[in-house]
């Protein structure tokens, strides 16, 4: 049986759409809301993924939790899929060599469905669509749905890839609110 995922959000509504989009991807998955019990559970089970909220409202935060994973050993350590509502000064202390990717809500379902899937096949060293075993890092890009124009992520030159509504330097649109889209490639 595949290792299921492992979703740590304290908002309940929001873990819950969540882990109906995971589901539906075919892939288990456990939920919990605090970073106490998800340490708890990682240390006596084995996860592919973690999906986890940077910061959590009570107990220790997201950074704790990753914190904690690095203790492990590297062989049991699950690959970590953070999501914030926070802004990036919040990412102060993200190890990269730990955390695959950040996304920042709200959430574009599609594309985090996206995520999930790729970095679950990366865990265990499963192959993409295309016969690819799939890659060690996904670029995500987003198109302003007004002018068409790529939007560069905020902080390029760092191994985590960030996505984020960044308004088009061109017209100034935020891309959700004006058709845009979002996709992943190698």
């Amino acid at each position: 049986m595949a290792p299921p995922i492992l979703l740590v959000d304290d908002d309940l509504s929001l873990a819950q759409t969540m882990s109906m989009a995971i589901e539906n991807l075919g892939i288990p998955v456990e939920q919990c809301a605090t970073g106490e019990v998800a340490i708890e559970l990682i240390r006596k089970k084995r996860y592919a993924v973690v999906i986890l909220d940077l910061i959590l409202q009570s107990g220790v935060s997201g950074l704790y939790v990753v914190n904690a994973v690095r203790q492990m050993p590297q062989q049991q350590r699950p690959l970590i899929l953070m999501v914030t509502g926070a802004g990036l000064e919040t990412l102060r202390g993200v190890d990269p060599s730990l955390v695959s990717a950040v996304m920042l809500k709200p959430l574009d379902f599609d594309l985090f469905a996206q995520y999930v899937l790729a970095t679950y096949r990366r865990a265990l060293n499963l192959p993409g669509e295309a016969g690819a075993v799939a890659p060690p890092m996904l670029k995500v890009r987003t198109y302003c749905g007004e002018c068409g124009s790529e939007i560069a992520p905020w902080v390029p030159e760092r191994p985590i890839e960030v996505w984020m509504e960044t308004p088009c330097i061109n017209c100034g649109t935020v891309p959700r609110q004006s058709g845009g889209y979002s996709d992943w490639t190698v």
